[in-house]
């Protein structure tokens, strides 16, 4: 008989009488040395344990879940269009500190949060098994084995299996209540100890969830506040950037304006004085007469080639002015 989270329209629960067709059955990956369960499902109810533990982690969430709908409150699985996060739990015993850059968690992770609904307030609920750091050896099958488990070879032989601590479940359970909202990052966590077991705690961890939500909701939109006036101030650091380029570009564009207009000038006043030239010369050339007169003509005719046509007026109807070269974004450049 197997303990599995059944999903109805209904808020989530856990049955035994699950029908035991290959379908129906849970179908873990089971992890390498009692380690933690790893299921190919994806859509199920947010709890991590080995399978060792795997029962007594699904009744410990059929309590919690009964003892918040008992109280008015949804659980269910998020929706898929919502925009609702899972924060990963932490295993560790006693939480461990910060990982190394070699060390990350690669525990199992549903599809989408499992949420309990207080009010409008969604909280999110994970429930973990802890582990503990044990020195292991590996064996030649790449399994893993307790210290006190290993049998050290007999004789001379060099014992030179790798050892190393490694975290492995041990049975105890942590419940974690989390935002579920991006806006804020929280987490409270109750867990069993040596004295009291985490399954008689249920009626004060509704009771602290319950009292955690107006607070949380309260987060959520001072984080809104804040992350609507950081934009607010991110809009006017834009705005402010776009006008002061746009003034920028408008005196840009004057320069280069009148810098064009003053090449212009020096351009037309230089093709003025060719012109003037080439007329004295032909003027000169008229009074010739024979040889001499076909020679200058004849000369003057591969200038005229070599120089090429040039109009000013050509010249001076390509020139731009400032609005025909950058059109301002803005009427007033005030800055207002």
């Amino acid at each position: 008989m197997a303990w599995v989270i059944t999903l109805t329209a209904q808020p989530l629960k856990i049955t035994s009488a699950y029908p035991r067709r290959k379908s129906a059955k849970p179908n873990p990956r089971k992890g390498v040395g009692n380690y933690y369960l790893k299921p190919y499902k994806k859509l199920l109810v947010d709890v991590t344990a080995s399978g060792s533990a795997l029962i007594p982690a699904l009744k410990l969430g059929n309590m919690l879940f009964k003892a918040l709908e008992a109280s008015g409150h949804r659980v269910v699985l998020a929706s898929a269009g919502q925009s609702l996060r899972r924060t990963f739990p932490e295993e560790r015993e006693e939480g461990g500190g910060p990982r190394e850059r070699w060390q990350y968690s690669d525990l199992w992770s549903p599809a989408r949060p499992t949420i309990v609904y207080v009010g409008d307030v969604a909280v999110g609920l994970s429930i973990v098994e802890i582990s503990e750091l044990v020195m292991q050896h590996r064996t030649n099958k790449s399994r893993y084995i307790r210290e006190s488990e290993h049998i050290p070879p007999r004789g001379r032989l060099l014992d030179d299996r790798w050892m190393a601590a490694r975290a492995v479940p041990f049975g105890r359970f942590r419940i974690v209540a989390y935002s579920p909202y991006v806006q804020v990052d929280w987490c409270e966590q109750w867990q069993d100890t040596k004295t009291v077991p985490l399954h008689t705690q249920i009626g004060s961890v509704v009771q602290a969830i319950e009292a955690m939500a107006p607070a949380l909701i309260e987060k959520v939109r001072q984080a809104d506040r804040e992350a609507e006036f950081r934009r607010q101030k991110w809009l006017e650091e834009v705005e402010r950037q776009h006008r002061e380029e746009d003034r920028k570009r408008v005196a840009q564009s004057m320069i280069d304006s009148q810098t064009e207009l003053r090449e212009m000038i020096a351009q037309w006043s230089h093709l003025v004085s060719v012109e003037q030239f080439l007329r004295l010369i032909r003027e000169r050339a008229e009074c010739l007469a024979g040889e001499d007169k076909e020679r200058v003509l004849s000369r003057l005719n591969l200038a005229l080639d070599f120089i090429g046509a040039k109009d000013p007026l050509e010249f001076f109807c390509m020139w731009k002015t400032p609005e025909e070269r950058y059109a301002p974004r803005y009427t007033t450049l005030d800055g207002g």
